[in-house]
């Protein structure tokens, strides 16, 4: 049976590979030529060749379900978006921690597929396997994006290094043993075929994806059904993001967050520490095994001084969430049930 499995799966993607027509750009995409320049997004594919490492970030499931490759279906929507919507601060911040784990898990799809691919021409190409991705919680969520101290059985730190990679949607990496073989890497990547962006207010590009002719771009293809269709799902999930990293900067200026930020200083120093910001004292580079005794100290009088001059993560939340709504009023994001659904089918894992 998984002989069967693995013989038409590799036909199926041998055929994508020879005969996948180049789409059109659809909705908010901005098609630009093959030798464009700009810089690369999250998903653009454009690995170093030192690592030709695709990050696989949930189990391979494409392998274990019906013969050949999947494409993402429409189904019921998860949240509770209307048909059209202009998404709120609280969609946004939502739709962050649901595509994270859904864009886990489409990684986790295309690893067969290009595993196959790549057979077909020659090359092994080792998908890395991971924990099916989950939606990370809000507390968890909130912790990192605030990069706050936290509690691990009395102790207080920022980072615990025995939970590093717990409720992660990171996999651990592993080498493919042809990847030092010439031409592994055109294999691979091949050229874009069609690339999308996503602009700034001020025209400049914030995120721009591509997706390739080589192993890689093509089976983000054959998930979605074509280049398009990805670049588009990409290009939402790009939009929010960048939104969301223009509220954290506005944020810092935000006149009732430099007050809270000038007490938290205060305080601190009064505490025989000296850091301009909180994400300053996250950053420090503490000594391992972590948390350190100094880590822990100061991440205790982190907390303690957070508190009393409100900026702990739902202070900070409630702060960058007004901050957020302000640009969506000027800069609305529409999505709609099918992004929806989609974000749904991939965290079902199809």
């Amino acid at each position: 049976m998984t002989d069967n499995r693995y013989a038409h799966l590799r036909a199926a993607v041998l055929e994508i590979v020879d005969h996948a027509p180049l789409a059109p750009s659809v909705g908010e995409i901005e098609a630009v030529p093959r030798d464009s320049g700009g810089p690369g997004g999250r998903r653009r594919f454009a690995m170093a060749a030192a690592g030709l490492l695709l990050a696989i970030a949930a189990v391979a499931v494409v392998a274990t379900r019906s013969d050949g490759p999947q494409r993402v279906p429409s189904t019921a929507p998860s949240t509770t978006l209307p048909p059209e919507a202009t998404i709120s601060a609280d969609d946004a911040f939502r739709l962050m921690r649901v595509s994270s784990a859904a864009l886990a898990n489409m990684d986790a799809m295309a690893g067969p597929l290009i595993e196959a691919c790549m057979l077909a021409k020659g090359y092994v190409f080792v998908p890395t396997s991971a924990a099916p991705a989950v939606v990370q919680g809000e507390a968890l969520f909130l912790q990192q994006r605030y990069q706050s101290p936290h509690q691990e059985a009395g102790v207080w730190g920022y980072v615990f290094e025995s939970l590093v990679g717990e409720d992660s949607n990171q996999p651990m990496e592993e080498d493919s043993p042809d990847a030092d073989k010439p031409g592994f890497a055109e294999a691979l990547l091949g050229d874009p075929v069609l690339t999308s962006r996503v602009n700034y207010p001020d025209g400049s590009i914030a995120v721009a994806n591509s997706v390739s002719d080589g192993c890689a771009g093509q089976a983000m293809s054959s998930i979605f059904g074509s280049p398009a269709a990805y670049l588009n799902f990409m290009n939402r999930v790009n939009r929010i993001e960048v939104a969301a990293n223009r509220s954290w900067t506005e944020l810092r200026s935000d006149s009732e967050y430099v007050q809270h930020l000038a007490g938290w200083v205060s305080c601190m120093n009064a505490e025989g520490l000296d850091f301009p910001s909180p994400s300053s004292a996250w950053d420090t580079q503490w000594p391992s095994p972590r948390p350190s005794a100094a880590e822990t100290k100061a991440a205790e009088a982190d907390a303690s001084c957070r508190a009393s001059n409100q900026l702990e993560n739902e202070d900070l939340l409630a702060l960058e969430t007004a901050e957020l709504e302000r640009l969506l009023t000027t800069s609305p994001i529409a999505v709609d049930t099918e992004f929806d659904a989609t974000l749904q089918a991939l965290l079902e894992g199809m």
